[in-house]
């Protein structure tokens, strides 16, 4: 079971905003992730994002063709009428 909350850290202690439906003594893991109270710059935004890959061509033109699949191509007189053929 995980429950997600909020918390106040006051007097060495941690103090959730909603009770925690557990038993008394139960022993928890904790993460503490401070909020920040003041808004974030454009800047600050921007930084947080992760980083995409970049690839040079060569490398996207490896990877395109080391994971392509080939299917061939549609016969020289396939047509729309083919296609309605078939649904009929």
């Amino acid at each position: 079971m995980t429950i997600h909350t909020q918390a106040t850290y006051r007097d060495g202690a941690l103090y959730p905003v909603q009770p925690l439906d557990l038993p008394e003594n139960t022993p928890v893991q904790v993460t503490v992730v401070p909020q920040r109270t003041e808004q974030l710059t454009r800047e600050e935004i921007i930084a947080m994002r992760p980083k995409s890959p970049r690839f040079t061509g060569e490398e996207l033109d490896a990877l395109l063709d080391a994971h392509s699949v080939s299917v061939g191509s549609l016969p020289v007189d396939f047509s729309r009428a083919d296609i309605y053929s078939d649904h009929d």
